[in-house]
């Protein structure tokens, strides 16, 4: 008979997200609350949709680790340019802000 191990380690789990960042929702908040395990966002491609206007779009990620708060520009973007960017992925561990600096 087969003894089990003490730990055994399972797969993450993965679901699909999206969210929409424009001039009235200019930040998401990817918070979790204390469920002792670890969250992250992998994220794969930001985008203009067809109601952007053709100016400059910049997204930033604003990521807390170990009590320091860390920003870094994910995309910079341009109806006419540049309207997608892929992030081949990108990982972000929670809590993570993403926000719309311009446009």
């Amino acid at each position: 008979m087969k003894e089990k191990a003490a730990y055994e380690p399972t797969l993450p789990d993965s679901f699909p997200f999206g969210c929409e960042l424009n001039a009235g929702n200019k930040e998401y908040r990817f918070e979790v609350h204390g469920d002792g395990n670890i969250h992250s966002w992998w994220l794969r491609m930001i985008c203009l949709d067809a109601s952007a206007k053709d100016e400059h779009n910049k997204v930033v990620v604003e990521e807390t680790l170990h009590g320091n708060t860390y920003t870094a520009t994910l995309a910079s973007l341009n109806v006419s340019i540049k309207p997608t960017v892929p992030l081949d992925p990108f990982v972000v561990l929670a809590p993570a802000t993403l926000r719309l600096k311009s446009g």
